[in-house]
């Protein structure tokens, strides 16, 4: 039930496999959050759609901005 981003699955599965993971390495992985999911994540969502349509996220709020 929590907001995250696509990124974030890459290196979710190469932890869940026990695969070395790449400095640089955009994302991060769930697998905290996975093993408990009451803890604070605390890493807002950020979204981009369309040409400069906006959005951040975080579990209690949501901010939009878009172009028009």
């Amino acid at each position: 039930e929590r907001p995250v981003i696509l990124v974030d699955l890459y290196a979710t599965v190469l932890e869940l496999c026990g695969l070395p993971t790449r400095d640089g390495l955009d994302g991060q992985t769930l697998v905290p959050l996975l093993r408990n999911p009451e803890m604070d994540w605390g890493s807002p969502v950020l979204m981009t759609f369309g040409y400069e349509n906006h959005a951040v996220r975080t579990d209690r709020w949501r901010y939009i901005r878009y172009n028009d």
